[in-house]
């Protein structure tokens, strides 16, 4: 998906690569919970930001049935026209029902691929 620029990579396995970027720079953004899959988290919502203003960039769900088991992990890629701040919102579901979130803000850094952890809790 690309929004203003940003690229996110739906890569949702225990490794993921993050491409390059208009400065190469990426997150590697990891979902951890103590939930079960697909018991207690069906689907993960993605929710990313503009840190500044939170103007949504994208939105996305993800089926973590395939996954089995946390951590999910997913690349996102600074696009030209993205922020240098973002947050990261994120949702986990069992059907409708919203069962844990979580999210943090970051910064992209010229050049570098960096980690980030959000924990989802109830």
């Amino acid at each position: 998906m690309s929004v203003g620029g940003l690229q996110v990579l739906a890569v949702l396995f225990a490794l993921a690569g993050v491409g390059c970027g208009a400065d190469e720079s990426g997150l590697l953004v990891r979902f951890l919970s103590d939930r079960t899959i697909p018991d207690e988290a069906e689907t993960l919502e993605v929710v990313i930001a503009d840190g500044a203003d939170g103007t949504v960039l994208d939105v996305a769900t993800y089926d973590l049935v395939p996954l089995a088991a946390f951590p999910a992990t997913l690349g996102v890629v600074r696009g030209p026209d993205t922020p240098a701040e973002i947050r990261i919102e994120a949702t986990l579901r069992v059907g409708d029902e919203a069962v844990a979130s979580g999210g943090a803000v970051t910064t992209f850094l010229d050049g570098a691929n960096r980690q980030v952890d959000v924990q989802l809790v109830e």
